[in-house]
């Protein structure tokens, strides 16, 4: 493997564990993210109940139509949110049960609604505008009579009335109904009255009565439905805090999670791109550390040295002008040593000579 490519080697591993690093902290973000989400969306299912509940209160307080439509409103938020929450695993039992009870929520309260609109969202509405009509032609009626029997009467009746209106106890009906019976025979009885005056006035009570039994069956229809009605949220509002609970806790365990596998996954990514960088940068310093002893050898005259690497990269380059460096420095020695021998020779040659001529 040349230089180069080493060089780029270390450069790849560099960006490959940056990329590592980046994708580990972005699937632990992913991670905390949707933990989030999913407590975000579990709290503002107990924020879109309470707001149902105070449409419900408002509804069943003013009779007013325009809080029904924020009761669906609200229902309608929190199944979007549910279905959102179904797709976790841990709470997709605890979103299903309250899915089924919130529309059960839904379903008794507008049962409740359609009761009190036959009732009569007003005095001139549904039963309560018919028995309004009808106590107003009896008290027409019988005030005309000038009769101070039958007006106390009337008014004992409408007392049975109030009370029962009040209170919502059925033994009010009993008793208006006995006096009605009392009143009616009363009538049937005089002798003040003539017989089409009888036949009206009896007409008109019976109207009344049975517009008063029509009132009295839809409040109890009413009361009957908001009984269930109460139930169904006793059962829903407990299961609510449940899952908010269970969210809670995937929340805090997920959060730990990501926390987790961000800081184990940076490390251990980080020490992997570390450690292949230090291998790919002693493959490069230790043909140089190489090079770098043999030079010395050669630095105190051994000349046997060869310098060995195989890649043909700079550090070859070098190593081959290193050869060529030795072996021609060998020759200049050897040159410089024969010179030096045949110098020694003819010196000697020349003493010879010298000693010769001198005798």
């Amino acid at each position: 493997m040349t230089l180069k490519t080493k060089l780029f080697l270390i450069a790849g591993i560099a960006i490959f564990g940056f990329l590592c690093v980046f994708a580990v902290n972005e699937y632990g973000n992913m991670l905390k993210n949707d933990a989030t989400q999913l407590h975000e969306n579990t709290m503002y299912v107990e924020i879109d109940m309470l707001t149902a509940r105070r449409s419900e209160k408002d509804f069943l307080a003013r009779k007013d139509l325009k809080y029904p439509d924020m009761v669906e409103d609200a229902v309608g938020k929190i199944q979007n949110r549910l279905e959102i929450l179904a797709e976790n695993p841990t709470l997709r039992d605890k979103v299903m049960t309250t899915k089924d009870l919130i529309k059960q929520y839904q379903e008794a309260f507008f049962i409740v609604v359609e009761n009190m609109k036959q009732q009569g969202l007003s005095e001139n509405e549904g039963y309560t505008g018919e028995l309004r009509e009808s106590v107003h032609a009896v008290e027409e009626m019988i005030g005309a009579q000038n009769d101070d029997s039958l007006l106390a009467q009337m008014l004992m009746l409408r007392r049975r009335e109030k009370d029962f209106m009040l209170r919502g106890d059925v033994k009010y009906l009993e008793s208006f109904q006995d006096d009605m019976r009392k009143m009616l025979a009363d009538i049937s009885r005089s002798e003040n009255f003539e017989a089409a005056q009888k036949a009206k006035m009896t007409e008109l009570l019976n109207g009344y009565a049975k517009s008063f039994a029509k009132y009295v069956e839809a409040h109890e229809e009413v009361m009957k439905n908001q009984t269930r009605f109460r139930e169904i949220v006793q059962a829903t509002e407990p299961m609510i805090e449940e899952m908010a609970a269970s969210s809670k806790l995937t929340f805090e365990q997920e959060s730990a999670h990501a926390r987790t596998v961000s800081v184990v996954g940076v490390l251990f990514f980080s020490a992997l791109t570390l450690g292949g960088i230090g291998l790919v940068m002693r493959s490069v310093t230790a043909p140089l550390n190489h090079l770098a002893a043999q030079s010395l050898k050669v630095a105190d005259g051994d000349y046997t040295v060869f310098f060995n690497y195989t890649p043909r990269d700079a550090i070859g380059n070098l190593s081959d002008a290193m050869n060529t460096m030795v072996t021609r420095s060998k020759e200049m020695l050897g040159e410089i040593v024969a010179a030096t021998q045949a110098l020694a020779s003819s010196s000697s040659e020349l003493s010879a000579i010298s000693a010769q001529m001198t005798h």
